[in-house]
């Protein structure tokens, strides 16, 4: 608003100048259609509070919010690199990172793309805020917060993680999973995985699993 009556002002300052003859000819109409760009563009500008309509939730106040951990850790990048190198034809893979800032926490922003960027590949439950299903639940809570839909194969994917058994692992594998892209800055990583999934890369905090 201040904007535009600076705006207004220096147009009804510059018709004065027309009307005295201090001002004419190309200067009037090039400074003219410049201060009407310059009204309208500033018309335009409002508060983002504005933008929300009634009944949506505006965003939290998070307390891992994305740039807590920023950059990526050199075990994460080298780890996205080495599954990207060897999942050419593009299988699904899992992994136990769905937070933007990495470490899993109730109520966290669920952006954590990341994991599909760098391995350039699919991943079965990543994270989830641009899905319908996550839509769908703004109003409630904020969307890019809001817990994953389906609990049941949320926590199937944790478990095979953090408490992994023959049968978490075979139950992915029927979901279509071929990798596991494991981060123990995430959550719990177990190190029975081993013996359920074929470990073919590891470094200090992350592992690749191949699942045959």
């Amino acid at each position: 608003a201040q904007l535009a009556g600076m705006a207004a002002a220096a147009l009804l300052c510059m018709a004065l100048l027309v009307a005295l003859g201090l001002l004419r000819g190309r200067a009037a109409s090039v400074l003219s259609l410049a201060l009407s760009t310059a009204l309208v563009a500033a018309s335009l500008i409002v508060p983002v509070s504005r933008l929300a309509g009634p009944g949506l939730v505006p965003a939290p106040a998070l307390p891992n919010a994305p740039g807590a951990k920023a950059p990526l850790t050199r075990d994460e990048v080298n780890g996205g690199r080495f599954l990207a190198s060897v999942n050419r034809d593009g299988q699904l893979i899992a992994t136990n990172v769905h937070c933007a800032s990495t470490k899993t926490l109730p109520g966290c922003d669920f952006r954590a793309f990341w994991v599909a960027s760098l391995t350039e590949s699919p991943v079965d439950i990543g994270s989830w805020v641009y899905s319908a299903s996550g839509r769908a639940s703004h109003g409630k809570v904020h969307y890019y917060v809001a817990p994953y839909a389906f609990p049941q194969e949320y926590a199937l994917n944790q478990k095979a993680f953090s408490d992994p058994s023959e049968e978490s692992v075979r139950r992915l594998k029927d979901r279509g999973v071929r990798y596991l892209y494991a981060d123990r800055g995430a959550s719990p990583v177990s190190r029975e995985l081993k013996r359920y999934a074929q470990l073919i890369w590891s470094s200090p905090t992350v592992e690749i699993y191949k699942i045959s």
